[in-house]
């Protein structure tokens, strides 16, 4: 499904992972409000990145998951963030992040530290998509 190696049984990654007794093969389930679930699976693995696939679940309608990203990294808050190294030593990174809106996960920002310049943390934070995520508040009547 998508980018996410680690959520298919059949994958020579995921039965290398069983080996060896993983425990992040597994579902996360975390409830975001009375009506919605989101659900989340490592999907791949790295030297220095890893990240999550998040999907999106109506409780009313289970079986129709909406794919948020297969390249989270954590869930806080009401937020999905994606933060990556470009290199190992950290000297450039790249971050996207997902808003809980009331209905869905928004795209609300994307950036990078720019070029790597062999100094960890990157030289700068360089946005590259900015949003004003507005929560939906109206409730059927």
């Amino acid at each position: 499904m998508g980018d996410c190696e680690l959520i298919n049984p059949k994958t020579e990654t995921y039965q290398r992972m069983s080996e060896y007794g993983s425990t992040m093969l597994g579902w996360d389930f975390i409830p975001i409000d009375d009506s919605y679930t989101l659900a989340a699976h490592t999907c791949w693995l790295g030297a220095y990145n890893s990240s999550n696939g998040y999907w999106l679940i109506d409780n009313a309608k289970p079986s129709k998951p909406t794919l948020i990203t297969t390249a989270g990294n954590d869930y806080f808050d009401g937020e999905i963030s994606a933060t990556h190294k470009d290199r190992g030593i950290g000297d450039c990174w790249n971050r996207t992040a997902w808003i809980w809106n009331g209905e869905t996960f928004a795209k609300s920002e994307e950036s990078s530290t720019g070029m790597c310049r062999g100094f960890a943390g990157g030289a700068w934070d360089l946005p590259t998509y900015v949003s004003q995520v507005i929560e939906n508040n109206a409730k059927a009547q």
